[in-house]
């Protein structure tokens, strides 16, 4: 007996913006002060796509919804370079094409400096995308940048003078996207309207994992993650599923569902794992909620009969994420009853139950991509409570009751409102022999210590690595202590300075290599005045000239390396109220106290002082000290504590 099903294969594709991990923060072009001194006009790239017409039929043939096109851009061969007073740089470069709804970015060759900044954005300033910076450099060096909305899209590139011409990548190709309905913004905390976000996205019928459906899962959740496929004929979205082995070490092991990439050229080393992309209350957020993301995978093993995928991950999923390596159960007992965890859509994570116990599906399953899948290799399951599934869910994992993963979503039947769901789920007792070899089967990858046990319990995140902290102290050229300062690693906010200008970061992995910066820009006033405005004077014509390097970086107000009658302007209009910011400047700078200031020439401003460290993790550490500087402060007035 054969039957046909009606599946939901990832052939079909939703598109969306890609949220990789950045820094809040604006384009320099944006500045009054830029727009004052520089063109607002820079150089187009047109795409013709050549057979746009045929393109698009192809892609809707596909059920995708967008026409990726190939591009050869770069920042030597493209774009317009401006040269900034102080020794940057500015690169912009816009990419238009004809009727798109939407443009999407992708980048190979990529690699961004220290302290350089990528944006894209559109032309009307609505959307930003970035900043992105080096903490998005991959082995691969690839990159993908999400969609603007519209037929164009600006990509500006900052770069400072101390890394000039180490930045670079290479835009290979651009998706048009056609689709009337553009996703949501990629920004994480961007308000969003009914229409785009979440609730929209998959069916209204479906449970949020954080709604009173799911309590008792808060643990087993942490294990599913939204994948973001990059393949050479779209983007699109599956389901995945962290997996606990007998060696119990942390290996980043994802099952997901073989449909997801066959027939499909994929781009593995571009594919993310979206972790803990849920919202905070149930169906009430306003606000999209944010995830945590790894990039990049390599193909472990598959095997179309029980449509199963393993993946693993490029990187360890990092202990900050919370993450929990799902347990398993591979034995032939049916589970008393079935829950599947899951992203329909590419939605926020959602879960529905099945009460009653799950069956082997004795015939064998025509799907609608000319796959047949033979008799008894699947469950059916007949979802009964928190909604349905829909694209994008497929892979995510069966829950037994006892909360072990006993096989991966595969496809079956159901509607928009939730009414009919009938899910075939490809068993993981026949995964584990697959085709019977390593690349056909889970034994190996599961089970690399041969225990042959037939399940196993999930874990927390292991700690793979040693951890030590990091401390110091921010102290004002007179020794004062500093407090409120951000202290940022790789460009996150980890901690802030205590009134003594003391700061502590813990569990940090020994062996692991970072950067930290601190970052402060509250009250530009503070500690300005009229007699900061004399001394700055008279440091101009020479009367009374500063003597330490700390004076003429505090009194450089607009950071154009000089100090001259334009910064006397700048700060007056500060200390009278009339501006409530430094132009081209932040209220503090910081400067390692390792950094070595003797022999430098105060008067001619010819040097570049660090504001980061690079530092490896020992087992003890060194104290890493600043010196806090208050931008128009040379009189030491600043109040530090403020």
């Amino acid at each position: 007996m054969s039957r046909s099903i009606f599946t939901f294969l990832f052939c079909v594709i939703s598109f969306l913006s890609i949220a990789q991990k950045k820094i809040e923060g604006v384009p320099l072009s944006f500045t009054k002060e830029f727009q004052a001194k520089f063109a607002s006009d820079f150089p187009t790239v047109d795409l013709k796509s050549p057979n746009l017409k045929k393109k698009k039929e192809a892609a809707q043939n596909l059920r995708s919804v967008s026409i990726p096109i190939k591009t050869d851009l770069s920042l030597s061969t493209h774009g317009q370079w401006t040269d900034l007073p102080n020794g940057h740089r500015l690169w912009r470069l816009k990419i238009e094409s004809e009727d798109a709804k939407g443009i999407a970015i992708l980048y190979d060759n990529f690699y961004l400096p220290k302290g350089s900044k990528l944006f894209v954005y559109s032309e009307d300033h609505k959307q930003i995308l970035g900043a992105y910076t080096q903490q998005n450099n991959s082995k691969g060096q690839r990159f993908l940048t999400g969609i603007i909305n519209g037929r164009s899209a600006i990509i500006e590139y900052y770069e400072p003078a101390s890394v000039k011409g180490e930045g670079n990548f290479h835009i290979f190709r651009v998706d048009h996207i056609y689709d009337k309905k553009i996703p949501h913004s990629d920004h994480p905390f961007q308000q969003t309207s009914s229409s785009n976000f979440g609730f929209a996205s998959s069916a209204k019928c479906q449970s949020d994992i954080v709604c009173s459906e799911g309590l008792g899962f808060d643990v087993i959740k942490r294990g599913v993650c939204r994948i973001m496929m990059v393949l050479e004929e779209g983007i699109g979205w599956c389901t995945g599923n962290l997996m606990n082995t007998t060696a119990q070490d942390g290996r980043p092991m994802i099952l997901s569902a073989y449909h997801c990439y066959s027939g499909y050229t994929p781009i593995f080393d571009m594919w993310r794992f979206d972790f803990n992309y849920e919202t905070k209350f149930c169906g009430q957020d306003r606000f999209e909620p944010s995830f945590q993301s790894v990039l990049g995978c390599e193909l472990r093993s598959f095997w179309e009969q029980s449509d199963f995928l393993l993946l693993e991950m490029n990187e360890p999923v990092p202990e900050t994420y919370n993450a929990y390596y799902n347990g398993w159960d591979r034995g032939e007992t049916l589970p008393a009853n079935a829950t599947l965890i899951h992203h329909p859509r590419g939605d926020v994570k959602k879960l529905t139950f099945d009460t009653d116990q799950p069956i082997i599906f004795t015939a064998g399953i025509n799907w609608n991509n000319g796959v047949k899948t033979p008799a008894n290799h699947h469950f059916r399951v007949t979802m009964d409570e928190g909604g349905a599934f829909q694209s994008g869910s497929s892979g995510g994992a069966l829950f037994n009751g006892n909360k072990r993963v006993v096989g991966q979503l595969h496809g079956g039947l159901f509607d928009t409102l939730c009414r009919v769901s009938t899910a075939y789920f490809g068993r993981l007792h026949l995964s584990w022999e697959g085709g019977g070899t390593p690349e056909s089967r889970l034994k190996d990858l599961l089970d690399p210590l041969g225990t042959d046990d037939v399940r196993v319990n999930g874990i927390e995140n292991p700690s793979i690595d040693d951890v030590a902290s990091i401390q110091g102290q921010i102290l004002t050229p007179d020794s004062t202590g500093v407090s409120g300062v951000d202290i940022l690693i790789d460009g996150e906010v980890v901690t802030q300075t205590d009134l003594a200008g003391n700061y502590l970061v813990e569990e940090l992995r020994v062996g692991a290599d970072f950067e930290i910066q601190p970052s402060k820009n509250t009250n530009p006033k503070n500690g300005t005045s009229v007699q900061d405005l004399i001394l700055i004077q008279k440091h101009n014509l020479n009367r009374e000239s500063f003597t330490s390097i700390y004076d003429i970086i505090a009194a450089d107000i607009n950071n154009s390396q000089g100090i001259s009658i334009r910064d006397l302007i700048d700060l007056n209009k500060v200390i009278l109220g009339r501006e409530t910011a430094f132009p081209g400047n932040t209220s503090w700078r910081f400067v390692p106290t390792s950094f070595r200031t003797q022999g430098i020439e105060l008067a001619t401003f010819d040097f570049i002082f660090p504001e980061t460290v690079d530092f490896r993790v020992e087992a003890s550490n060194e104290p890493i000290n600043f010196t806090g500087i208050k931008i128009g402060d040379v009189n030491d007035s600043v109040n530090a504590s403020e």
